[in-house]
C-alpha cells in the first residue's frame, strides 16, 4: 500500500500536469511542499483517519491556503477511492473549510490621485505604465502580463484582451485615448510587459498602495466607467462578465458621484 505522500505525487503527475494552468499547478506544489505534514505523508493510504486529516487542514494558517489544502486532499483521495486504492475517502468525514473571500474595493478619487502621485516617483517607467494599463483597461493581473502589441488594432480602434478565466473573459475593448498613450511607449511587437513576474507586480503595488490589493484596480476601472456614465451592460462587456451579480460586486459608486446624482432629484 502506497503512502499519502507517494499518492499525492502520483496524483499530481497523472491528473494535473498538462491538465491545468501552470499557476494552478504551482499552488498545488506549494500545498504539497509546505502545508501537509511529513508525518501525515508517511501514513499508508488505508490507515488515514478523518480526525488527523482535519487536524492537518485546520493547522494551516490563512483561510485561502487552508481551503486549497483541503481541496487538494479531497480531490486526491476521491481519485484514490475511485481507482480502488482505498475503499472509503476519509476526507468526506471532515468538516468543510469555509473561506470568506474579502470583497475588493475601488480606489476613491482621492486615493487615485495619491496613488498616481506615488507611482510617478517610481524610477521604473515600465512599471508605472503597467499600473496605468491596469487602471484604463480593467485587466486582471495575468491578462495584462500576457498582453501583446498585436492585440491593439488601430484601424478598428480596439484592443483584444486575451482572458482565460471564463469563456467571456476573452473580450475586446475600445482603444481609449489613455490606452493609446500607454501603448505608444511600449514595444511594437511581442509581449508588452514581458520582464515582469506576477508576484513582483503584486508586491510592488502593495508597497505603493498598502490599503488596497492589485485587483482593486479592476474595481476602480469599473467604477470609473460608471462615474463617467457608461451603461452597466457596456461595463459588463468590457470586463468580460455575463451577470449583473458581478457588476454589483465590482462597481462601487462613490459618495462624491452619488451626491452629484442626487442633484437630479433636487
Amino acid at each position: 500500500m502506497v503512502t499519502l505522500g507517494e499518492w499525492l505525487n502520483t496524483w499530481r503527475d497523472l491528473y494535473k500536469v498538462g491538465q491545468i494552468k501552470e499557476t494552478s499547478l504551482a499552488v498545488i506544489d506549494d500545498v504539497l511542499r509546505l502545508h501537509i505534514p511529513e508525518e501525515l505523508k508517511a501514513r499508508k493510504l488505508n490507515k488515514l483517519k478523518a480526525s488527523e486529516l482535519e487536524r492537518a487542514v485546520y493547522s494551516v494558517q490563512g483561510g485561502r491556503i487552508r481551503e486549497y489544502t483541503q481541496n487538494v486532499l479531497s480531490e486526491a483521495l476521491t481519485v484514490a477511492e475511485r481507482t480502488e486504492l482505498i475503499t472509503v475517502n476519509p476526507m468526506r468525514k471532515t468538516k468543510r473549510v469555509k473561506h470568506r473571500q474579502k470583497l475588493g474595493k475601488a480606489l476613491t478619487k482621492r486615493e487615485r490621485a495619491v496613488f498616481r502621485k506615488k507611482f510617478e516617483s517610481v524610477p521604473n517607467r515600465k512599471l508605472r505604465l503597467l499600473f496605468e494599463f491596469y487602471l484604463v483597461t480593467g485587466c486582471r493581473r495575468s491578462e495584462a502580463l500576457n498582453a501583446v502589441a498585436e492585440d491593439a488594432d488601430e484601424q478598428e480602434e480596439t484592443f483584444h484582451i486575451r482572458g482565460t478565466k471564463t469563456p467571456n473573459s476573452d473580450r475586446v475593448i475600445p482603444l481609449f485615448k489613455p490606452l493609446k498613450a500607454i501603448l505608444a511607449e511600449l514595444p511594437k511587437q511581442g509581449k508588452l510587459f514581458e520582464e515582469f513576474k506576477a508576484d513582483y507586480v503584486t508586491k510592488a503595488f502593495k508597497r505603493l498602495c498598502p490599503s488596497h490589493k492589485l485587483h482593486d484596480l479592476r474595481h476602480t476601472f469599473a467604477t470609473w466607467c460608471r462615474e463617467c456614465g457608461v451603461s452597466l451592460d457596456t461595463i459588463a462587456k468590457w470586463c468580460g462578465w455575463t451577470s449583473y451579480k458581478m457588476l454589483f460586486r465590482y462597481v462601487h459608486v462613490l459618495s462624491d458621484f452619488e451626491r452629484s446624482e442626487a442633484e437630479r432629484l433636487n
